[in-house]
């Protein structure tokens, strides 16, 4: 009985983390202006979408510099400038402390790695550029 009600738990906890954001993850960002989504970390790569002024963002973590957030938003997972991210709450940016303040994490950007597990099958994933820039 015991090992049939801990199966249960694991089953329960598994489909609850599944429609969760990861623990680092921070809820309620929002953008103060209409914010393209980059690709990578930097002007030079691809605009995969645009987010509109106010929309909520999921961020998972932020470069070293502070300059960009890996983040997500409407199904799309990319890159923003952390200037345009502001907490929900407190009409803060993302770095300027205030009630509440939680630092996102530092993130490491690996071009390989990040753009064949997000971008993998969408129309601007282009191998051959891959291959050849790194």
């Amino acid at each position: 009985m015991k090992s049939i009600f801990k199966a249960a738990l694991v089953v329960a906890a598994g489909l609850f983390a599944a429609g969760t954001a990861p623990a680092n993850a921070q809820i309620g960002v929002y953008t103060i202006t209409d914010l393209n989504i980059r690709s990578g970390p930097g002007v030079d790569y691809t605009r995969i979408a645009v987010i509109p002024e106010g929309g909520e963002v999921t961020v998972f973590g932020c470069t070293p510099s502070r300059i960009w957030c890996d983040i997500a938003w409407a199904g799309w997972r990319g890159w923003v400038a952390a200037d345009y991210l502001h907490h929900a709450g407190y009409r803060r940016p993302l770095y300027e402390p205030g009630p509440g303040f939680v630092r996102p994490p530092v993130v490491r950007y690996n071009y390989r790695r990040y753009h064949d597990r997000y971008y993998r099958g969408r129309p601007f994933y282009r191998r051959p550029y891959y291959r050849s820039r790194y």
